[in-house]
């Protein structure tokens, strides 16, 4: 094997590789905005456990966003990590 056919080889892994990551951050992507849009959902399907956990204790326990945009950076933040396991999961 030639030193040209050596680094021909590599370069074609690493655009292989740069063609890959690209197509996964688009389809990361694509799945982001659909979770974004069911975030509440998922949210509420994740918390679930806890409030049926809590549900028949005597004190008055929930849940609580204690600044503004808390809020908004929670359905972030479940919106990419589901979107991130549907990622994992499909290859």
């Amino acid at each position: 094997m030639s030193k040209n056919q050596a680094e021909g080889g590599f370069f074609s892994h690493l655009a292989e590789l740069r063609k890959r990551l690209i197509h996964s951050l688009i389809f990361l992507s694509v799945l982001f905005i659909i979770c974004y849009y069911f975030s509440e959902y998922i949210y509420g399907f994740l918390v679930d456990p806890y409030a049926q956990a809590v549900k028949n204790d005597d004190a008055n326990r929930r849940l609580i966003f204690t600044a503004l945009q808390e809020t908004f950076l929670t359905y972030l933040k479940v919106s990419f990590f589901a979107a991130f396991f549907l990622l994992v999961q499909s290859f």
